[in-house]
């Protein structure tokens, strides 16, 4: 799902887990995909849950102590980076993505957005 967010917003962690720092790039080293993200990974019973935060500003986690591929455990709520379009991204958004068992799941259950929502196609998420 994609949140318009304005360059520089703090994003904060929705779940207790351990924090993954990353950049994705292309063969010549420019961002490319996600760019330069956040992953949260958590386990709950059997299943592995996955939240990614894309197209972060460069190296804004390590304002709040996050070096890029390294893990930390962290709080639902900790600060872990800034908005911005890095990747492949046509405008500043959050790109917020839950996946179980490496599948994508509808994370707008899962949020409290109140009315607040963005329709997806039903083929989307993989079942």
């Amino acid at each position: 799902v994609d949140f318009k967010i304005t360059r520089g917003d703090i994003y904060y962690a929705s779940h207790d887990g351990t924090l993954y720092v990353k950049r994705q790039t292309d063969k010549y080293g420019n961002d490319a995909g996600f760019g330069y993200y956040c992953m949260i990974q958590f386990k709950n019973g059997n299943d592995t849950w996955n939240i990614y935060y894309g197209h972060m500003i460069h190296n804004s986690a390590e304002q709040f102590g996050y070096k890029v591929n390294q893990s930390y455990s962290i709080k639902a709520g900790d600060p872990i980076g800034c908005g911005d379009h890095t990747g492949d991204s046509s405008g500043d958004h959050l790109h917020f993505e839950l996946r179980r068992n490496n599948k994508k799941v509808n994370p707008l259950p899962y949020l409290n957005l109140g009315s607040a929502h963005t329709a997806l196609p039903d083929d989307y998420y993989e079942d």
